[in-house]
């Protein structure tokens, strides 16, 4: 395949993944207009994540990165949050339950770590070696952001009667450490 033909294979295949998801967008808004069941849109929002995991895994086969491991990092947080996205689905379409926690939130805080590691991993690759001052700087900002996060977002739900889950702070905590690890860039 001469390199003319494969930017022109790369042009047409980003077309077709754009005009795929204006088209899925506009379904998704279209479909109350037709009194279609919720479980419709609920199945036509999951095309985006299923899109986005595909699209990872395809770009590491076609492109074969000199390092994959963070590529694959990324594609298993999303196949992490897609499954999470489908037993929610599940519970609240099919078998009618709302609990919290359930087994989806096992899959959101799974992509959590993920997600940070490939991060790192980017940035690693990019500045390799150790940087102590970047490191240094990355753990006040994540120190000072980590007591704000933990004033205003964690404690008010947590010190709240309706709250009965010890658990709760976990996913607002996952998502500072996940803010925290791209602080080093």
């Amino acid at each position: 395949m001469t390199p003319t033909h494969r930017q022109a294979s790369v042009s047409t295949r980003w077309t077709w993944f754009l005009s795929g998801g204006v088209a899925v967008i506009a379904a998704y808004y279209v479909l109350p207009a037709f009194d279609a069941p919720p479980l419709a849109r609920d199945l036509v929002s999951q095309l985006f994540p299923i899109g986005a995991t595909a699209a990872l895994v395809a770009g590491i086969r076609l492109y074969r990165p000199a390092r994959r491991l963070p590529w694959i990092l990324l594609a298993l947080a999303q196949a992490a949050n897609l499954t999470g996205d489908l037993i929610n689905l599940l519970q609240n379409q099919v078998f009618h339950v709302d609990q919290y926690p359930s087994p989806s939130d096992v899959c959101y805080l799974v992509a959590y770590p993920l997600v940070g590691a490939a991060l790192v991993l980017f940035v690693r690759r990019r500045t390799p070696g150790s940087h102590a001052p970047a490191v240094i700087d990355a753990a006040v900002v994540s120190i000072a952001l980590g007591l704000l996060w933990w004033l205003y977002v964690v404690r008010p739900p947590s010190s709240c009667s309706a709250c009965t889950f010890s658990g709760s702070p976990a996913v607002p905590a996952a998502r500072m450490a996940r803010s925290a690890s791209t602080c080093r860039s």
